[in-house]
């Protein structure tokens, strides 16, 4: 399993270099990044020389400056936003998520030493369940048929090397149907990182992705991330709501009922500032029964031709 998952990473930086490692320790390896901040042309040609097609190999020069001036930063909001969703959508078991962000190297803490030297006033102390590389390199696509962003997932807790550089850590909780949701104060100061909106476009952005990952993997359908407003006095449960919403796209292909998959509850927490800190954060209750505070959104489906989740 390890030596398959090292084939797969040498062959995302090197394809022609491949074969030749594939013994190499995965948790070990150095995932590059063309050299995170430092990139050339050289190695951005030999990373996606498979990838463009050879009608576009002329716009190379526009390719690459086009990646170094992109706004997309895997340690600011857009990276941790992404980090965040994906770390949500694998943790089947419910309860808190938080995407960590680690220094990669083989001199710093693996990723289960990461997540429990961390404690979170929900959770208490924090464990491993998976691990991730985000390609600072790879940025937004400019052009079709063009890889763009890239993640590495290694579908392990004990990650080290270079390697991960995010870290998905959860604690259970006592419950994972009936949470009474407190919310943090930010524990950043709001000057100094991005703001986060989780009612806005930044937490749609987030719930929408984890819904997706969350839909039925054999089934056809639409998935939206639906608001819902998170009070105690509240008695509507996802299911409700859900059952209560319609969109128009689905309506008219035949399918009028929307059907819960899951909830979560995502914190006002700002994005971490340094590795090894808790940033944004997110309970998934693996449940759409839950009224009062409580999710503030509900993850409904709508499937092709009406057919059930």
């Amino acid at each position: 399993m390890l030596a398959a998952q090292s084939a797969v990473e040498e062959s995302s930086a090197d394809a022609s270099a491949a074969t030749s490692d594939d013994d190499e320790d995965s948790t070990d390896i150095e995932l590059l990044d063309a050299e995170e901040d430092d990139v050339d042309e050289e190695d951005i040609d030999e990373d996606d020389e498979e990838d463009v097609p050879e009608d576009e190999e002329e716009d190379d020069d526009l390719e690459v400056l086009s990646v170094k001036t992109s706004g997309y930063d895997v340690a600011a909001l857009e990276g941790q936003l992404l980090a965040q969703a994906t770390c949500v959508a694998l943790n089947t078991g419910g309860g808190w998520t938080y995407a960590v962000r680690r220094d990669c190297g083989a001199q710093y803490a693996a990723c289960d030493k990461v997540c429990a030297g961390l404690t979170e006033s929900h959770g208490g102390r924090l464990s491993s369940f998976d691990s991730l590389h985000l390609y600072a390199a790879n940025t937004e696509a400019k052009t079709d048929a063009t890889v763009g962003l890239k993640t590495y997932h290694y579908a392990s807790a004990s990650g080290g090397g270079c390697g991960p550089n995010t870290c998905c850590c959860r604690a259970t909780g006592t419950s994972t149907t009936d949470v009474e949701v407190k919310e943090d104060e930010p524990d950043v100061d709001l000057d100094d990182a991005p703001a986060f909106d989780r009612e806005g476009l930044d937490g749609q952005i987030q719930a929408e992705a984890a819904c997706v990952a969350l839909a039925p993997k054999d089934k056809a359908g639409w998935t939206y991330a639906v608001r819902r407003n998170c009070v105690s006095t509240s008695t509507q449960t996802c299911d409700q709501l859900c059952g209560a919403t319609s969109e128009a796209q689905a309506v008219s292909s035949g399918t009028p009922n929307m059907y819960c998959l899951n909830s979560l509850h995502i914190y006002d927490n700002q994005p971490s500032t340094a590795v090894s800190q808790v940033g944004l954060k997110t309970y998934r209750y693996n449940s759409c029964a839950t009224a009062s505070c409580g999710p503030n959104f509900c993850c409904c489906w709508s499937g092709y031709n009406n057919v059930k989740p």
